[in-house]
């Protein structure tokens, strides 16, 4: 477990989940493994297949290039982090035996004597530094930022005529040491390194080049990992099936199989009920708000709600809509409380912005502003808006409840005079339209972490992520202040400013925070929920 000689002993930080952008619909590829697609599971000293079903389809495989929450899913079923985070919001180790650090600027990380890849191979520095180096090159495509290790530029990227990570030093091949830039909190390290970096099989690519990484066979295949379960097939719009990994370092799975089925909703509700899936995956699995009852009601299956959730943002492009006033007065014009009672029959809540009041650095100050259209008319008229001006509102499909809400809130916008063209698209296209500014207002989940800095920085300038387009020094210089303090209460106000930031210029705001269902067959016994993907390989089948 994570150690600091500075009284940090234990799992003694609250952390939440390290993941990258929830998708809201997409269209997955097709690749096989064809010899490990035909070998037999009866070779695995586990038995039986459970299936986890999934609503928001994997877009990638690429262990260091998530596109999406389904992806880092499907990948790290098959790699580990060197930590994860338990249901209690606690990092527990992974690849990392412990990691200490006597200033929080060196951490010195131990590595699992045990680790190794699927194939035998010992899992060693050598690979922790090929994997870092190749998320710094210049030439990859990584939505990593390592940016606040020493020797990397504020784009996470090694600078021209830099060939390693200063930062970064082996000591053995079970060691190694982690050096940032400035002195951090060791949430915000465990947050940013720990529990984000998935690794690349050094042995396997160290003769690709970096500009080939992306297109490499390995990224279509990747049948050489390092967890639970290896991969065997990923089948379009269908599943994604593993084997058990037999050499995994922690002990091998109880289950020989474990597919990720891809769904619709209703049919994933329908599966739980005849059997043919097991659970439905935390976040990208969603089981409808109107199925709630009838899932509650199945007698083979048992039903709980997650406390972890996360807001589902309305974004501005702040170079298109320019202007705070109008801005603030779209969010006044949005009946969030009738989202919550009658669209989510009172399972969600609603928040002023990026972070849920579950949040350890949740601001309870700041007050979301109430629905109020004949104030929001006003203020639009104060900032001189032209009423025949199309407001371009962009929504991903998949997710019901997600278009609902979102058609909702642009009925209301329509109500004070607006005028509103709402435009669908499936996550990956809008994805890209977010990334590049192309779009005018968006709708999408960033889900929040264990360090508040992750989901602050993409609003950042140097954040590939950076949705809105802003670029302000003040909001900026209190990013990197809540950053840099290593006092946890200096960070708080550092991100309390941040908050009240969001609150006054309105970059984005919350639609609605929704509890998540999680349901479980009773003849599947393991963990389901936040943390479910942390311990499958303990999961049993039973007839």
């Amino acid at each position: 477990m994570t150690k600091n000689k500075k009284r940090f002993t234990g799992l003694l930080l609250t952390a939440a989940f390290a993941l990258t952008l929830s998708a809201c619909g997409g269209s997955g590829y097709t690749t096989t493994n064809e010899a490990a697609a035909t070998e037999s599971s009866s070779s695995s000293s586990g038995s039986g297949t459970a299936v986890i079903g999934i609503v928001n389809p994997p877009t990638t495989l690429n262990p260091i290039n998530p596109n999406d929450t389904a992806s880092t899913q499907a990948i790290s079923i098959m790699n580990d982090s060197l930590m994860v985070v338990n249901d209690k919001l606690e990092f527990e180790p992974r690849l990392a035996e412990s990691i200490e650090t006597e200033d929080n600027q060196t951490f010195t990380v131990h590595l699992q004597d045990k680790a190794v890849w699927n194939d035998g191979t010992d899992f060693t520095s050598k690979d922790v530094e090929y994997t870092l180096g190749m998320i710094a090159a210049p030439a990859v495509t990584t939505n990593i930022n390592l940016s606040f290790i020493e020797g990397l530029n504020d784009s996470g990227k090694l600078d021209e005529g830099q060939a390693a990570i200063s930062g970064f030093a082996a000591v053995d091949d079970k060691t190694f040491t982690i050096k940032t830039k400035y002195p951090v909190e060791i949430t915000y390290f465990n947050d940013n390194f720990s529990g984000k970096v998935r690794f690349l099989p050094q042995h396997v690519l160290k003769d690709t080049a970096p500009a080939d990484l992306d297109t490499s066979p390995y990224m279509q295949n990747p049948t050489v990992s390092i967890g639970q379960f290896s991969f065997v097939k990923f089948a379009k719009d269908q599943y994604v099936q593993y084997k058990a990994n037999e050499s995994y370092y922690l002990g091998a799975p109880k289950l020989a199989e474990l597919y990720v089925k891809i769904l619709t909703a209703p049919n994933m509700v329908a599966q739980l009920q005849t059997g043919e899936v097991d659970a439905n995956m935390d976040r990208t699995g969603l089981i409808p708000v109107e199925d709630f009852e009838k899932v509650s009601n199945m007698t083979n299956v048992t039903s709980s709600f997650s406390p972890i959730s996360t807001p589902v943002s309305v974004m501005f492009n702040v170079q298109k809509m320019t202007d705070p006033k109008v801005r603030q007065a779209l969010e006044m014009a949005v009946n969030r409380p009738q989202i919550v009672d009658k669209l989510l029959k009172g399972n969600g809540e609603i928040v002023d912005n990026m972070l849920p009041s579950t949040h350890p650095f949740y601001d309870s100050s700041v007050e979301p502003y109430a629905y109020d259209p004949d104030a929001a008319k006003k203020l639009l008229q104060e900032a001189g808006w032209d009423f025949s001006q199309v407001i371009h509102f962009s929504i991903p499909v998949g997710n019901k409840v997600r278009e609902q809400a979102s058609e909702l809130v642009a009925a209301d916008w329509k109500a004070i005079g607006l005028q509103v063209e709402i435009q669908k698209f499936d996550f990956p296209t809008l994805l890209q339209k977010l990334v590049s500014n192309d779009y005018e207002v968006g709708v999408v989940t960033i889900p929040y972490t264990a360090d508040p800095s992750s989901v602050f920085n993409y609003f950042t300038p140097s954040s590939a992520m950076n949705f809105t387009g802003i670029d302000d020094p003040e909001l900026t210089g209190l990013i990197e202040q809540g950053a840099k303090e290593t006092d946890t209460a200096a960070r708080k106000e550092a991100y309390n400013q941040v908050q009240q930031y969001f609150h006054e210029n309105v970059p984005q705001f919350a639609m609605y925070v929704d509890n998540l269902m999680s349901a479980q067959s009773n003849s599947l016994k393991g963990k389901v929920g936040p943390d479910m993907l942390n311990n499958v390989y303990l999961w049993e089948k039973t007839e």
